[in-house]
């Protein structure tokens, strides 16, 4: 089960989806909404720690967490946008890394590439029992209305590392 922008395509066992876990959404009794998963693997995107995805598997009752070596390309661009005087070659270089991301549908003008993507290997999995309740663990357009927009995402409870959010310079 692949979603992307809210549609359903079967390719693939993926869920993929361009907005953002957030923790303080997220019900921790679910009701064995991954009965059957045996396996996942992916990338996701917490909404307190928007510069580098963070990878992340589980096999069995083990799970792995760490962010990625490489920040998520919006947020370089956001921080190249932000110098005074940026490095020509690592502009061209951002730009041309964002327009093939375009090219495959992983660029979106609100986020970037920022995404959460993340495949279940199991059986029997109820699909829809997981994707409504993972679709709940992000935050609507309306909740980030109400904390006064997506800068406020950084204040949100860090459930993982305790705030220590790694941070990179260009």
């Amino acid at each position: 089960m692949k979603i992307s922008n809210g549609v359903d395509t079967p390719q693939d066992d993926t869920e993929e989806k361009k907005d953002q876990y957030d923790s303080h959404n997220h019900e921790y009794h679910h009701d064995n909404v991954f009965k059957g998963v045996v396996r996942t693997k992916g990338q996701l995107w917490m909404a307190n720690a928007s510069n580098f995805p963070i990878k992340f598997q589980t096999a069995g009752t083990s799970i792995q967490m760490q962010f990625s070596e490489q920040p998520f390309f919006a947020a370089i661009k956001e921080k190249i946008e932000q110098k005074e005087n940026p490095d020509d070659f690592l502009i061209n270089f951002v730009e041309g890394e964002t327009k093939e991301l375009k090219e495959k549908g992983k660029w979106s003008d609100k986020y970037g590439d920022r995404r959460n993507e993340v495949i279940f290997i199991g059986i029997g999995l109820d699909k829809d029992k997981m994707r409504t309740w993972l679709t709940q663990a992000l935050i609507s357009e309306e909740e980030t209305a109400a904390m006064g927009g997506m800068e406020e995402w950084k204040k949100l409870k860090d459930p993982f590392w305790n705030g220590k959010m790694p941070d990179f310079a260009v």
